[in-house]
């Protein structure tokens, strides 16, 4: 019975040891900046790399070992130490796709960032966000006679009213604390892109909250957690605990040559021992 049960536990070690493991398919987070003609990509730097293969395309990269093979597509070789690119001579308007390989000393894939598209556009500002005319003694509804020609009768804030997103023409996007983009309707997020200039600004409050006022946010609490507090659960849950549970078997069976346990505290006095 007590090899039966030393076995369930070498093999709960072993279950452990596969699911907690590290796996090169972790997605390499980088950041993809559409500007003026460019793009500028960077991330940070991948434990365990000897350098990084970037892969730049007009179509979307399925295979990347076929990246520079043909008219489509061009690969570069970064060294580590380099990890901000600025892709230039770019057409506004057309999409770009790029793919991120992190390679090791004996060139095999060790994070993977997956297929990422960018657009060049011209450099845009927002409109000014009034939507009323006026004239010069009351607020009135455009046009206003004798008073032609005023800001709120063009622009942005007339042809693309609409509050859902953003005051008049504004055009604002939830970002949550991964950086993915949240629905209109979203209570929670982290920062704020600006559709029409491509700038993001962090959210901030002094109540105590969601985003806390000192500057440390909800999406660094969240990244110490998934950095930290769930390895350290794992090495508990996965080590220590097997760990202890082999140590009172064989502590048992010390005690009891003949196998049978019959009190606990004969394990406690071979503990102290």
């Amino acid at each position: 019975m007590l090899v039966l049960n030393l076995l369930r536990y070498l093999l709960f070690i072993l279950v452990c040891f596969v699911v907690a493991r590290p796996s090169y398919a972790a997605r390499l987070a980088i950041n993809v900046i559409p500007a003026y003609q460019r793009v500028d990509l960077n991330w940070a730097e991948v434990s365990g790399a000897a350098g990084y293969r970037l892969c730049a395309a007009s179509v979307k990269i399925h295979n990347f070992a076929n990246c520079g093979k043909d008219g489509n597509s061009q690969l570069l070789e970064i060294n580590t130490g380099n990890t901000a690119i600025k892709a230039t001579g770019l057409v506004n308007g057309v999409t770009y796709h790029f793919r991120v390989l992190a390679v090791n000393a004996k060139g095999l894939t060790v994070s993977d960032s997956g297929d990422k598209t960018a657009i060049p556009r011209e450099l845009a500002l927002n409109d000014t966000g009034v939507t009323a005319c006026s004239d010069y003694t009351d607020t009135r509804s455009c046009p206003v006679n004798n008073f032609p020609g005023q800001d709120a009768e063009f622009g942005r804030d007339r042809l693309q009213f609409n509050d859902s997103n953003g005051v008049a023409g504004f055009n604002f996007t939830k970002i949550g604390p991964d950086g993915e983009a949240l629905p209109v309707t979203a209570t929670r997020w982290n920062c704020v892109k600006d559709e029409m200039t491509g700038l993001m600004w962090e959210v901030k409050t002094r109540d105590g909250g969601y985003m806390i006022g000192s500057g440390i946010t909800l999406g660094m609490n969240l990244i110490a957690v998934k950095t930290v507090v769930i390895p350290v659960i794992k090495t508990v849950a996965c080590v220590v605990i097997p760990a202890l549970a082999i140590l009172m078997l064989i502590c048992k069976l010390s005690m009891r040559p003949d196998g049978v346990v019959t009190r606990i505290g004969d394990c406690q006095r071979c503990l102290k021992c």
